[in-house]
């Protein structure tokens, strides 16, 4: 769920480049992203990246992958069975499409891991009843490949392979940052303690002009 290369599938696949990568703000009044000027130009689409070489680009796989990381927050309960998933974002509608998108594609990708294993499991299966000479062996296979067909057919029925919704993803009401009263208060002291300190230098350097006077 959190690897490199998965997330990198996921992001392009659902092309997330842009929401992801290019957005510094959400427009409430018009439920709509605002986009980095900087970063990516709207008008000729077109991203606006420096790499290394100091040529102009989209982002990275890596810096697309971190970004993402840093909005992700995945959280488990071992005892209760439960996995709690959640994205930050500047839009909470955003947020909400990324965490319905992300659980679909989780069950869609276990999935499709399950068929491949048992697909593969059916074939060695199949080439090794024509192998063997044994009736007794040929039954014996058989009956695993039957197992084996039944599993697939669960696998292809199931959308929810693993993981199932308990609570469905909402979108959220309040912000949960910036704090902007912790910003003001924590803003206000160190004001105050670097007045305090410009005024006790001052006090010091009076007193020491005119002890030397």
């Amino acid at each position: 769920m959190e690897s490199w290369g998965f997330i990198e599938e996921f992001i392009e696949k659902n092309n997330l480049q842009i929401p992801l990568y290019a957005v510094s703000g959400w427009d409430k009044s018009t439920n709509s992203l605002i986009i980095d000027s900087d970063i990516y130009d709207e008008k000729n689409k077109k991203w606006l990246i420096e790499d290394a070489n100091g040529d102009l680009g989209a982002p990275s796989s890596w810096k697309l992958y971190k970004r993402f990381s840093d909005m992700l927050s995945v959280s488990q309960d071992s005892e209760a069975g439960l996995v709690t998933l959640s994205i930050e974002h500047y839009s909470p509608y955003v947020a909400k499409q990324l965490v319905d998108l992300l659980f679909e594609e989780i069950n869609r990708h276990m999935q499709q891991r399950k068929l491949n294993k048992v697909n593969s499991n059916i074939e060695y299966l199949r080439a090794q009843v024509e192998k063997t000479s044994i009736s007794h062996m040929e039954n014996v296979f058989y009956t695993i490949i039957e197992e084996q067909i039944k599993n697939k057919m669960l696998a292809e029925a199931t959308p929810e392979h693993t993981f199932v919704v308990v609570n469905q993803s909402m979108v959220a009401e309040e912000k949960i940052g910036p704090r902007r009263v912790l910003i003001v208060v924590l803003g206000s002291f160190f004001a105050v303690i670097f007045s305090m300190l410009v005024v006790l230098v001052r006090h010091s350097l009076r007193v020491s002009s005119k002890s030397n006077i």
